[in-house]
């Protein structure tokens, strides 16, 4: 089993497509990419951890045309908790630790200069800034080294040259330079 990360899907909301994924000509055929693109990277196997801003409304509608059987979903500012949870079912945090071989990820929607384990090693993948570089900056300035990384669509579109989740491995070899802060050292006895 595989694990991959994504977020701001916002599947069915014409307004955000229109102002942040102009290339698409219709709100159907955008979602008709991000579900073609997740369905072709992730598995049945597989897990997907949904790091919010899943859909506009009737997460049930999307989440039965992706294969993946395996689902983590962080609530984002956008998603009906109540509607989320009814279609996720116990799966549904507003932010969770996932153990994976690379280390340990603190999932949240929201960036975060500091996290659970932060100064222990563990890495944070978030969505909510839309590759927006100017506060991707602002976090960056906060906490210079930090093992943190945007796994939304926006970030994948220019990194990955296309709007699909980011594998562990891509998520682990991204920040594989950064320290992280200042590593705690235990004690010598």
């Amino acid at each position: 089993m595989t694990t991959f990360f994504t977020s701001d899907l916002h599947f069915g909301c014409d307004g955000l497509i229109e102002a942040t994924r102009p290339e698409f000509g219709s709100t159907e055929q955008h979602d008709d990419t991000l579900i073609d693109s997740i369905n072709r990277v992730v598995g049945r196997n597989d897990r997907l951890v949904i790091l919010g801003d899943f859909c506009y409304k009737k997460p049930g509608k999307y989440r039965q045309r992706l294969v993946c059987r395996h689902h983590f979903f962080i609530l984002g500012n956008h998603d009906k908790e109540k509607q989320t949870r009814a279609v996720f079912g116990g799966n549904v945090w507003l932010a969770k630790m996932v153990k994976l071989k690379g280390g340990m990820v603190w999932c949240s929607h929201y960036p975060h200069c500091y996290w659970p384990q932060s100064h222990y090693g563990a890495y944070h993948a978030y969505g909510h800034l839309h590759n927006n570089t100017n506060h991707e900056e602002d976090m960056r300035m906060a906490a210079w080294d930090r093992r943190a990384m945007d796994v939304g669509v926006d970030h994948a579109r220019l990194v990955l040259g296309e709007y699909r989740p980011f594998s562990e491995d891509e998520f682990f070899y991204a920040l594989r330079l950064r320290k992280g802060h200042g590593l705690c050292e235990r004690k010598k006895k």
